[in-house]
């Protein structure tokens, strides 16, 4: 029992750590990949049943993450960082708003 309960506290432990220094898009594709996993997983330790429906479900949450990963977004796309904002000097727009 003592080893369950440390195992189950060094898990929150981790888990925490992740939410702490993560991703906010890597902590959102972890859980269904964590799902993926344990699916095939249990089908291989407990003989749990699969169908055509899991096998698909899993295998595209796991190519999706995996090209997600491999391939990131180009810079030009990517919006400008907040230390990018601050540094760029602040101008008045000019501009008049005539109603018509």
């Amino acid at each position: 029992v003592l080893v369950l309960l440390l195992l189950n506290s060094t898990v929150g432990i981790t888990i925490s750590l992740v939410y702490k220094y993560g991703d906010a898009v890597l902590k959102t594709l972890s859980q269904p990949v964590v799902s993926s996993v344990l699916l095939f997983l249990s089908n291989i330790l407990f003989d749990a049943p699969l169908d055509i429906i899991k096998i698909s479900g899993a295998g595209s949450v796991i190519v999706s993450t995996m090209l997600y990963l491999q391939l990131p977004p180009s810079v030009e796309t990517m919006p400008p960082s907040p230390k990018q904002l601050a540094s760029k000097p602040r101008t008045l727009n000019r501009t008049k708003w005539f109603m018509v």
